[in-house]
């Protein structure tokens, strides 16, 4: 090993250096998960909180995606019908919160579903013209307008809670 000259940077030949897109077929967006190491963890966590609440009734959530979330809230005891749904719907037609919320008189205890057509979702919950939400701390608050950085969000579908 005495006898073993390193390269130098001289000796190297240029580095290039090329960028080869393949968008992943079975994701919206194409993307293949960068950047969202932070999030590795959330729904592992959300699977052992349901699993956890399912535990007294002998009840075990097996696979994922869960997304029938109407059933896992019917069967822990609450009582939830669809309301609104817009899902189907091209997002550019579907409603900005503020125009849901405003639209008509919010009186029963809702879940509401927002995205951004793409990668971006959020959840709040209203009544009686309330919400509770991140932007409130987890408070009830008097709706009084979106806050900017949820104003591209539109609303997907709704759930009553009774």
């Amino acid at each position: 090993m005495a006898d073993y000259l390193v390269p130098m940077a001289s000796e190297m030949r240029d580095i290039v250096v090329g960028h080869v897109e393949t968008p992943e077929a079975s994701t919206k967006l194409g993307a293949k998960g960068i950047g969202e190491a932070g999030l590795i963890g959330a729904m592992g966590a959300v699977w052992v909180a349901v699993n956890d609440a399912l535990k007294p009734l002998g009840a075990k959530v097996l696979h994922q995606p869960f997304d029938d979330w109407l059933a896992i809230t019917n069967f822990l005891g609450g009582n939830c019908t669809p309301g609104d749904d817009y899902s189907e719907i091209s997002f550019s037609e579907r409603p900005t919160i503020e125009s849901w919320m405003t639209g008509k008189n919010r009186r029963n205890l809702e879940l509401v579903f927002c995205d951004d057509g793409a990668s971006i979702g959020h959840v709040f919950a209203t009544e009686n013209n309330e919400v509770v939400d991140t932007y409130t701390d987890g408070k009830r608050a008097r709706f009084q307008g979106v806050p900017q950085e949820y104003s591209a969000l539109r609303v997907g579908r709704t759930f009553r809670l009774w």
